[in-house]
């Protein structure tokens, strides 16, 4: 029905990543590209007998052992940590960590694909297909802000205000969580976004010490800076949820973050060199968040798409006003185009819609 273009699928698709990236272990070609995937069955295998022909489900996309056929599930998957399933080479698929990039299962941007059923989670009826395809940023964004919780009174930053920012802001606020949000956004649109779901402040992305001493003074932090070294703080923000991921907003996080202050990579660029001396002068906790599986919340351990679809429900979100643009099949040069220059065409979110055909 409707498959939203991620940013993987962007890099994929231009070609940004180098030949010695490791994770080119967990792909096989030829890929059938996207995992955002909002999906209506149209085909049971024999032994399934709780899904039914015609059903809209949203398609949990990680290859993890259950649907690999191996058994017994290795640690992480025994424990809900799909994403870091040790077999994602291994078992009845060829390599490639989730639909997506694994050239037996097909993938979002084809007309079907074949998924396992524990991989499938029925769409409740109030929730629109529009809102239902976000599921997989808004998961990512929820699992990275489980994973490193601001405290009462934190500061955070969000650097960043693509889908993932705004739904890491959207989720801060819906989990009710006690801290001032700071967000760093490049476009205007962004920027007015961010603060209708609930961030405090924006700021700006600049290394101008003039503009970044006030910053400081409200952190409570000490500002340095001199002719060669960019300014940096001591003392400043607790957590930083980076949603870009590049050597810049890298060096911005450690720059701006408190001492054992907390960055959270969610987002993720093509690597290149930053200077890192900070990291061990403050001792700063640099994380990973990959993707998300099974997420406690208040206590109770469930699926993200649960959570999610329970967070909908309750209007606790505000995934309405997340604009998504639907583009036909035939008409992706349009939604590439679109997504490399958002500034232009001030997009938020792009998806693929085969509803009526292709």
């Amino acid at each position: 029905r409707l498959t939203g273009i991620c940013g993987s699928d962007l890099t994929a698709i231009t070609l940004k990543g180098g030949l010695d990236n490791p994770i080119s272990q967990f792909i096989s070609f030829p890929m059938y590209l996207g995992h955002e995937i909002v999906g209506e069955i149209d085909h049971l295998g024999q032994d399934v007998k709780d899904f039914r022909k015609g059903e809209r489900v949203a398609v949990y996309p990680i290859l993890s052992c259950e649907p690999r056929g191996i058994s017994p599930p290795c640690s992480f998957c025994q424990r809900g940590d799909f994403a870091l399933c040790t077999n994602l080479a291994s078992g009845n698929l060829p390599p490639g960590q989730c639909i997506g990039v694994n050239n037996r299962t097909g993938g979002g941007f084809s007309e079907y694909l074949v998924a396992h059923r524990s991989q499938l989670f029925p769409i409740p009826d109030s929730i629109p297909d529009e809102q239902a395809v976000l599921l997989d940023p808004l998961c990512v964004a929820l699992h990275a802000v489980l994973l490193e919780e601001p405290e009462p009174g934190h500061r955070v930053l969000v650097l960043g205000a693509g889908i993932i920012g705004l739904c890491v802001v959207q989720i801060l606020r819906a989990l009710d969580m006690d801290c001032r949000i700071y967000v760093v956004a490049r476009h205007d649109f962004q920027k007015e976004m961010a603060l209708s779901f609930g961030a405090d402040r924006i700021i700006e992305d600049t290394d101008d010490p003039k503009v970044t001493a006030p910053l400081a003074e409200e952190l409570h932090a000490q500002q340095y800076a001199s002719r060669f070294v960019k300014p940096f703080f001591m003392g400043g923000f607790d957590i930083t949820y980076d949603c870009v991921g590049s050597a810049k907003t890298i060096q911005k996080s450690t720059y701006w973050a408190n001492q054992r202050g907390r960055v959270v990579l969610v987002g993720a660029s093509p690597p290149e060199r930053f200077e890192w001396s900070l990291l061990f002068w403050k001792e700063i906790d640099l994380v990973g968040s990959l993707s998300y599986g099974m997420e406690e919340v208040r206590g109770e351990r469930r699926h993200a798409f649960e959570i999610a679809f329970e967070l909908m429900e309750q209007k606790r979100l505000r995934l309405e006003e997340i604009p998504v643009q639907t583009y036909r099949l035939a008409d992706y040069r349009s939604a590439l185009r679109d997504l490399l220059h958002k500034g232009n065409s001030q997009l938020v979110k792009a998806a693929i819609d085969f509803r009526g055909g292709t």
